[in-house]
């Protein structure tokens, strides 16, 4: 299942009612959107959609009656751009409605549509709605009535920012994500930020994010995916995580865990979270919200954040090693090199083996080196591949599980850290790599040589010399 709804109503501006038109059996049909049976009323959708045919329930009213609970069945979606918000058609089958009532909806903006739109109705997956900035279930948020997980937040409460201020909290939204089916999980697995990685006692305890959060440094915001390190700040692979944002009149610095994140800016996506009905009014009426700071999404804002941070993990005890623990492993079993001459290395494979794999530690340039961007897993760089004294191009099919793209020079190519190689009798190939990856993670905080005042609104890295 790429995309769950869990019990999520789409308001006004988020929905409509209509027909669809044209042959299914050619993939490609259309949507026309009128609300006529409708009205300008919410839809409510529950359940988890994969290919078109999966069932949900539905909820809408029809003809001024509401109900309460209808079959559904997904029948396609329509995407203006790879970026922009789907769209999700379901069919439905209600009391008084001769034909079919297709509803559509979606997280972002959907336009009453006097005219037919092209929809995708092949057997694809379903693609998932962008994810937005969220914090983790049990996440701590600074209130005036104290530090309250963010699940038992209530609107109203008086969230404390990084400055001090006590302002209200307006909306709070929350969804289940369920990462184990999601076609990028690297792009919905929360980003754990350990106790004191940002500073001493900063966070208070771990801190764990959506990968697009931003957490503030000085002037600018920096999501937690560009933060990642391997060692205090690190990436969680989870089958499922609870998603939850916190919206104030304004773009704000919240305290999560004693840690200035940013709250919730408006940018028309309540409905990717439950709780979004209350906001159907504002939909197309609200000024965009302005950003407390600016992003710093590469160059030397971040890479000044970066440096600091990484300092501070090397402080707290992470590690690296130079050794890649390379292994040829066939069926399971390591095989020990034939011979290794200045980083050429020739392997005898057992008869009869089915499977031949490049094993190596592996690393991401980005989450170590403060000023490198290049954000690729890499194992080893493979280059003069041979198996059974025939070269292997690196653009060999062979070559797909496991691998990056070839390097520009057509001559070399990085693993992921599990390649699959080529099965043969007798292996030979040059490989180089890094001078250092992970090791395990950090021990107990103590004293470095890296800190953080405490200026408002947010925070402020300041490097000891």
């Amino acid at each position: 299942m790429a995309e769950t709804f869990d019990n999520q109503t789409f308001g006004v501006g988020n929905a409509t009612t209509g027909v669809l038109l044209g042959v299914p059996l050619t993939n490609t049909t259309t949507f026309t959107g009128t609300n006529a049976v409708s009205g300008l009323t919410g839809v409510t959708i529950d359940g988890a959609v994969d290919q078109p045919g999966s069932s949900v329930q539905v909820a809408l009213n029809v003809g001024g009656v509401a109900q309460a609970s209808v079959a559904g069945t997904y029948r396609g979606f329509s995407q203006s751009s790879p970026t922009a918000e789907p769209i999700y058609y379901f069919d439905t089958t209600v009391a008084g409605v001769g034909t079919p009532v297709t509803v559509a909806v979606s997280a972002g903006p959907v336009p009453l549509l006097s005219a037919a739109a092209p929809i995708d109705t092949s057997n694809v997956t379903a693609p998932d709605s962008p994810l937005i900035v969220c914090f983790v279930t049990g996440t701590r948020i600074r209130t005036e009535r104290g530090e309250v997980a963010v699940e038992d937040l209530q609107i109203g409460d008086l969230a404390v920012t990084a400055s001090g201020a006590h302002k209200p909290i307006r909306w709070i939204g929350h969804r289940l994500v369920e990462a184990a089916d999601h076609a990028d999980p690297l792009a919905v697995w929360p980003v754990r930020i350990t106790a004191g990685a940002l500073a001493m006692g900063v966070p208070v305890r771990d801190l764990l994010v959506s990968p697009d959060h931003c957490l503030v440094f000085d002037d600018v915001l920096v999501p937690a995916k560009h933060l990642i390190n391997g060692a205090t700040i690190r990436q969680e692979p989870v089958e499922a995580v609870g998603y939850w944002h916190i919206e104030l009149d304004s773009h704000e610095a919240l305290l999560a865990e004693g840690a200035p994140a940013e709250s919730y800016r408006d940018c028309g996506m309540h409905a990717f979270f439950e709780g979004a009905e209350g906001w159907g009014h504002r939909v197309g009426d609200k000024a965009p919200v302005a950003l407390l700071a600016p992003h710093a999404l590469s160059g030397p804002r971040l890479h000044g954040v970066k440096a600091i941070l990484i300092a501070r993990a090397k402080h707290l005890g992470a590690r690296r090693v130079e050794d890649p623990g390379l292994q040829v492993v066939a069926d399971g079993q390591v095989l020990t090199p034939a011979s290794i001459d200045n980083r050429r290395f020739t392997f005898a494979v057992p008869e009869g083996t089915q499977t031949l794999v490049l094993r190596s530690r592996s690393s991401v340039p980005a989450h170590w080196i403060a000023e490198n961007e290049d954000r690729r897993t890499l194992g080893v760089r493979v280059s003069e591949l041979c198996a059974d004294g025939t070269a292997v191009a690196m653009a060999d099919a062979q070559l797909a599980q496991g691998w990056n793209a070839v390097e520009p020079n057509g001559q070399e190519r990085w693993t992921e850290g599990e390649a699959h190689l080529p099965v043969c009798r007798e292996l030979s190939f040059q490989a180089d790599w890094f001078l250092g990856y992970p090791v395990e993670t950090v021990s107990e905080p103590m004293p470095v040589n890296a800190t953080v005042s405490f200026a408002a609104p947010v925070l402020r890295l300041v490097a000891n010399g």
